[in-house]
Parts: C-alpha cells; structure tokens; sequence
C-alpha cells in the first residue's frame, strides 16, 4: 500500500497536481515511487453510452495531458499508471474510496470543488478525510489557484483532523 492517487480533472488542475504528487513523494520515500492517475467516469454517462469503465479510450486531448503527465512524474523519477474507473455521480466520496481500495493505495489527492458556503467545502473535506481514514487511506489536500495568480505553486498537504 503505497502511491498515490491523483483524480484526473480539468487539465489545469490535474497538471498542478500531478506535479504537487510529485513533489510530495520525493519528500515521503515510504510512498514508493509511482502515481496512479484516476479518470471517474460517472455511471449515468456509462450506462447512457453503453460502455464500461474497462473499455473506456481516452480522447485524443486526455491521451497528450496524460502524456504531458507522464513527463512530469518522469521528470521527478516516478512511475505513472492510469486508470478509468465507474462511480455514482451521486456518492463520490465513497467512488473515491472504492477506487483507492481497488488500487491499494495510501494517499489521495483529488480536485474538491470550493463551495460559496465555505464551511460546506470545509465539511466536505472532513468527511472524505474521515471515509478514507477508516480504509487506511489518507486525504490529501492542494489548494485551486487563484485567477490572477500565474506564480502559484501547487502544493500538497496531509489532511488532519
């Protein structure tokens, strides 16, 4: 059980994570030394469609992001897979910790949308964090970048309670 997961999102998101990961696994050698990119595919969209996360292909633009992220774990001496995995759109935190069971990993950093109602976010995070604790996986949080920031630097954090 080591690694970890980065939920794949926008690309702008995902790139700051992925390189946040990175980062934070060169300063924890017990991790290993891999990530495990994650694409959540709503079960609606897969049912709709007929398809299975199995059988999902990636489009021609997430074929060069996950390219491009391939580069950047290369960069810092780490091992890349990805992966496509169903979930129900209506329970993505307990989908995020099927997956991190399904992969057997420790850490996981995935994109949490800011609420308007701050404490909404807040709880949030405390409730995935509290879900994945009990499955032996721990949260990991990086903050959005702000609009006007274009030195921002991702960084990753072990969420505590």
């Amino acid at each position: 059980m080591n690694g970890i997961m980065v939920h794949m999102a926008d690309t702008k998101w995902t790139t700051g994570a992925i390189r946040a990961a990175c980062a934070f696994a060169q300063g924890h050698a017990e991790l290993g030394k891999w990530v495990a990119l994650v694409r959540m595919l709503p079960s609606d969209m897969l049912h709709w469609t007929g398809d299975e996360a199995k059988d999902y292909h990636f489009t021609e633009s997430e074929q060069e992001d996950i390219a491009h992220y391939r580069a950047i774990a290369e960069e810092h001496g780490l091992r890349m897979t990805v992966h496509a995995f169903e979930y129900n759109e209506h329970r993505f935190d307990e989908g995020v910790v099927n997956i991190a069971d399904a992969l057997d990993i420790q850490d996981v950093l995935v994109e949490i949308e800011p609420s308007i109602l701050p404490f909404l976010h807040s709880r949030h995070i405390r409730h995935l964090g509290h879900l994945l604790e009990t499955h032996h996986h721990h949260l990991l949080t990086m903050d959005h970048q702000p609009a006007v920031d274009a030195d921002w630097k991702p960084e990753v954090e072990e969420y505590e309670e």
